[in-house]
């Protein structure tokens, strides 16, 4: 017996497994290989799919599953330290950005209520291919990183009030929008009351008693009875699965459970969620898109360069250093996966005709597509831009405060991140001693540190300015401790430019980047995978009785050739 679907499930993966290896070679994340699979296999394609419907079905679980793994991973101790920009650069973000674009929408002749919805599709980015693009790139920890993964939580927690927002938007006018207003107030009352006060409670002390059974599949069908209970309850009340099932993961965000739920869920979400942007590249009309090809990549362009510029106006505005608020503008500068169930939800209640439908469609697939080569581009644009004349309080942040180099300090360290690893050199530097200057971009650290006594500024250690008021040109060393492989190598070039004699010692991640470092001047590298993996093989020789000096003897990884090490010390 034929089973159409079980077809189709398998040409969208056969098909989404040769477009995304395409799409590696690119160096482009697999999310937007799905969408291109989308558009191939759907009925506007090569109308590969017999069956649309069902996998659109397919979709909606993927949907759950995507905001119920959102909502187990929010804690209020992942946005702890970026706080400010969660709280206000992430509010600010959104505003502005649908407020322009609502009055562009208005301008070119949409009603106020699409205009509305619009405006809310454009201020919304991708989770999936900014964290993707960060973590390939392992600027997830960067300055520019974290202030991008504060306004994205913003955003998807925002996405859920927006989400309740369009039924009313195409609910009519005057006293039917206020009743609509009261009874959706009530619903969400009830719900925070049954959800939100009790369930927390009650699901991990269940939980845990599963878990003492030690089957994990019983733990796992436990997970999918809370997922989905919890979206099916929010969908009788009149609200939308995402919310059910963004609910769902946050009553165990904070529980003792939440990581191996994430662990179970994980695989699934990958599987379904693949389906969710598959389909939403079969919604595509391709040929609409040729017809209307100007208007829509007008369009596209339009979102971009606006969403860029407020997102760096509004980080600039928090203080940060220009070039880290350009990168997070141009992070952003895409719409994302919720602008699209944003969209369909506002078609579905009539906010948007067909062919509306089709170009917000277009615009946001061409955006999300253009992301990863923003994001590639990032760094070589902000160096452009940051050349070009600006006031220093607008380069360097608006915290930084200008002063001459101090001439009385000389011999000293400059230490560039004042985290775990800088404090350490600080703290150890102070027991000896020994006079330094720490620069750091985190204004709350340096605010903390300084009422301690520690001599630290606000700056961005890649701009000259910060360099040469921590007296980089009389320093003996540097300490290079930030997370970041590309500000690291902007940091060790200047400093090498400004102070050839200076001993540069720099923290990086992966053995990769060591040689790039080598050849911009560092003298000495520590790489965390080096470091690491010494220290485990000289735990595993000991375990089998190797004689100390062999183990030394293993211990010396030849990062560099010695004769280009001791040219370099000769040199200085």
């Amino acid at each position: 017996m034929e089973f159409p679907l079980l077809k189709d499930i398998f040409v969208i993966f056969g098909l989404a497994v040769a477009v995304a290896l395409v799409c590696h070679r690119l160096r482009i994340p697999p999310v937007v290989g799905l969408i291109i699979t989308g558009v191939i296999a759907g009925p506007h394609g090569l109308g590969l799919s017999s069956e649309p419907d069902a996998v659109a079905k397919l979709a909606e679980i993927g949907i759950i599953f995507l905001l119920f793994t959102i909502g187990l991973e929010f804690s209020v101790e992942s946005i702890r330290h970026v706080k400010r920009l969660f709280f206000v650069g992430g509010p600010m973000q959104v505003f502005f950005t649908a407020g322009a674009v609502f009055l562009l929408a208005l301008a070119f002749g949409a009603d106020p209520a699409t205009a509305v919805l619009i405006g809310l599709i454009a201020s919304l980015s991708s989770t999936a291919i900014v964290l993707k693009l960060l973590q390939d790139r392992a600027e997830l920890v960067s300055a520019h990183g974290k202030g991008t993964m504060a306004i994205l939580i913003f955003q998807d927690i925002a996405f859920v009030p927006m989400m309740l927002l369009i039924p009313l938007l195409a609910g009519g006018s005057g006293a039917s929008i206020w009743r609509d207003v009261g009874i959706l107030v009530v619903k969400a009352v009830v719900i925070w009351l049954v959800i939100g006060i009790a369930a927390p409670r009650l699901v991990p002390m269940i939980l845990t008693h599963i878990a003492r059974t030690q089957s994990n599949e019983l733990f796992l069908l436990s997970i999918g009875v809370l997922c989905f209970a919890v979206a099916w309850l929010t969908s009788l009340a009149g609200l939308s699965l995402a919310l059910g099932a963004f609910l769902a993961g946050l009553i165990l965000s904070d529980s003792e459970h939440s990581h191996r739920t994430l662990e179970n869920v994980l695989p699934f979400r990958d599987v379904f969620s693949s389906f969710f942007f598959v389909s939403m590249g079969m919604l595509l009309d391709f040929g609409y898109v040729a017809t209307h090809l100007t208007w829509v990549l007008g369009a596209t362009l339009v979102v971009i360069l606006l969403k860029a510029a407020i997102t760096t106006g509004v980080s600039l505005g928090m203080g940060l250093p220009y070039r880290i608020s350009a990168l997070t503008g141009l992070g952003l500068a895409q719409t994302g996966e919720f602008s699209l169930l944003l969209l369909m939800a506002g078609y579905h209640e009539g906010l948007v005709a067909e062919d509306g439908y089709q170009f917000i469609l277009a615009a946001c697939l061409f955006s999300m597509t253009a992301a990863p080569f923003l994001v590639s581009a990032g760094h070589r644009i902000t160096d452009l831009a940051v050349r070009s004349p600006m006031p220093t309080r607008m380069r360097e942040g608006r915290y930084f405060v200008s002063a001459d180099a101090d001439a009385r300090m000389r011999d000293h360290i400059v230490i560039v991140g004042y985290g775990v690893i800088g404090a350490m050199v600080g703290h150890s530097a102070r027991l000896c001693d020994i006079p330094y200057e720490a620069i750091e971009l985190n204004f709350d650290m340096v605010r903390k540190q300084r009422d301690r006594g520690v001599p630290i500024f606000y700056g961005d250690a890649t701009q000259e300015a910060s360099l040469i008021k921590a007296n980089i040109r009389t320093a003996r060393v540097l300490v290079v401790a930030i997370p970041d492989s590309l500000g690291t190598q902007r940091v060790v070039g200047l400093a090498r430019r400004l102070n050839p004699l200076v001993e540069i010692v720099a923290r990086t991640r992966y053995i990769r980047d060591m040689a790039r470092l080598y050849a911009l001047g560092a003298n000495d590298i520590v790489s965390e995978e080096v470091e690491a993996s010494i220290k485990i093989f000289s735990t595993v020789l000991e375990k089998y009785g190797v004689a100390p000096d062999v183990i030394e003897g293993f211990g010396g990884v030849p990062h560099r050739p010695h004769a280009v090490r001791q040219q370099r010390r000769d040199d200085t």
